[in-house]
């Protein structure tokens, strides 16, 4: 594995990341395969296959929050040829209608080197663990 292979692939899953951040989903096209799959065994309906699916369903399942942001740690990568592994632990909090989120888990992730650049062609969110709290038990804090 090149120096540059992992900087690609980490830049990648770091786009994907912010694009998630900021609901940039003009950048979800370039980062996934035609082929692609993205799913999160935990969350009912929360597979999706085809491009298609990954830029209509990752949005979908975000905009159901007032806010959401990932923090996702270094990924541990391994490429062959143009076909690469990577892992990254990630951290997820945010606030929808009723609760206030917490969420530990890793991104097992698939990735392949199409004319140049490297795209997911699958990507998995693991959930370990996850904390709500009722958003009402925030205000009363106040």
């Amino acid at each position: 594995m090149s120096a540059n292979d992992a900087l690609e692939i980490q830049s990648v899953i770091s786009r994907y990341t912010n694009c998630v951040n900021r609901r940039d989903w003009a950048v979800l096209p370039g980062l996934f395969t035609e082929t692609a799959v993205w799913s999160a065994p935990a969350i009912p309906n929360a597979t999706f296959s085809g491009l298609a699916a990954v830029v209509a369903g990752i949005p979908a399942l975000v905009e159901e929050t007032f806010s959401l942001i990932q923090l996702n740690t270094p990924s541990d990568i391994t490429v062959s040829g143009d076909t690469a592994q990577a892992q990254c632990s990630i951290r997820e909090t945010g606030i929808n209608a009723s609760v206030r989120f917490e969420a530990h888990g890793w991104y097992d992730d698939e990735l392949v080197r199409l004319d140049g650049q490297w795209k997911f062609a699958r990507r998995t969110f693991n959930l370990i663990e996850n904390y709500f709290t009722p958003v009402s038990s925030l205000h009363e804090q106040d």
